[in-house]
């Protein structure tokens, strides 16, 4: 992948998120050699405003997500929520890593 690639694809990605009002998507780190990402959400759709109950509950997140990576590298992701509003968090952070 490009850089220029990679970074046009997140900005429309990016702005799509927003238009949509699912949240505000932030790309915190993207290894394009091993693919591995860290991104966090904020305002997200899912959640934003619940009590906190100390578990992550945006599993719908990291499905939509790995779907996402997906049908952009063409690699299987595996997503998973490691930050969460409902664990007390002001955004939803999410590791990505290709599957094995």
């Amino acid at each position: 992948m490009y850089p220029y690639l990679i970074n046009e694809f997140i900005a429309q990605f990016q702005k799509t998120l927003e238009e949509c009002k699912i949240g505000i998507l932030r790309i915190e780190k993207f290894d394009e050699e091993t693919g591995e990402a860290t991104l966090t959400i904020g305002e997200d759709l899912d959640c934003s405003a619940l009590p906190i109950t100390g578990e992550t509950v945006c599993n719908y997140d990291e499905g939509f997500l790995a779907g996402i990576l997906k049908e952009y590298t063409k690699k299987d992701y595996i997503v998973t929520e490691i930050d969460c509003w409902a664990m007390g968090s002001r955004v939803c952070r999410f590791d990505a890593k290709v599957r094995p």
